[in-house]
Parts: structure tokens; sequence; C-alpha cells
């Protein structure tokens, strides 16, 4: 399972209002039931951001969904991950509410807020 820390992805609790701290958990919920029915080990790339954390790692992407504990990515060498979320997996993450960024080479974005275009797999 995917825990808080590995989310956190080195920051603190404290870093963050409640708020996002209860986003964060809910994201967590539905993340895990993922790595639930895809058994096989997630490594957390990028979980929360601080603001500080956004300008070293996106600065233009000022609006992540990082910040607010809406999405997390996760290590996908060989886009293995992605195409089971894609495939066997579509219909849990449509029914989970989660969405996923196109264009990765080796990790998925994975967020639970629809994008602009609300497609579930979008371009970011």
């Amino acid at each position: 399972m995917i825990s808080l820390k590995e989310l956190l992805h080195g920051n603190q609790e404290s870093d963050f209002t409640p708020e996002i701290m209860e986003n964060a958990h809910f994201l967590l919920i539905r993340v895990n039931v993922i790595r639930k029915e895809w058994n096989k080990p997630m490594v957390v790339t990028s979980g929360l951001r601080t603001q500080a954390d956004q300008a070293r790692i996106n600065p233009k992407a000022t609006k992540s969904n990082h910040l607010t504990g809406h999405a997390i990515d996760i290590l996908d060498e060989g886009l293995h991950l992605t195409r089971w979320l894609k495939t066997e997996g579509a219909d849990l993450a449509a029914c989970l509410g989660l969405y996923f960024e196109l264009g990765n080479k080796d990790w998925v974005h994975m967020q639970d807020v629809p994008p602009k275009s609300g497609n579930r797999w979008f371009l970011p």
C-alpha cells in the first residue's frame, strides 16, 4: 500500500492546510484501490508538493493538482501500469474518479479531479 509518508515525499503534514491533507487522504484511498488490483509495487515519484517544490519541479504549472493533494505520480518504466489502466483497469479507474495525463515517458500521473477537457486520459 502507498503510505501518507510516500505521498508527502519528504514534506511534513504541517506544511499543508487541513483541507489539502483531507484531499490527500481521499486520493490515497483511491490510488490504493488501484494498487491492490494492479498487485505490483508502486513507487511514488512525486506526491504532495509545496510551492517551493512546484517552483523547482515545474514552475510553469502554477495550479498543479500536486499542490492541493489531488495528484500523484507513479514510476512506470515500460508503461506497463499505463497500459493496464487503459485496458483491464479502465472501468475501475472510472469508478474511482481517477484521471491520467498522457505523454509521460516513465511515470503515470493520476489525479482525482477532472481536467479541463473532462477526458479520462488528457494532455496537460
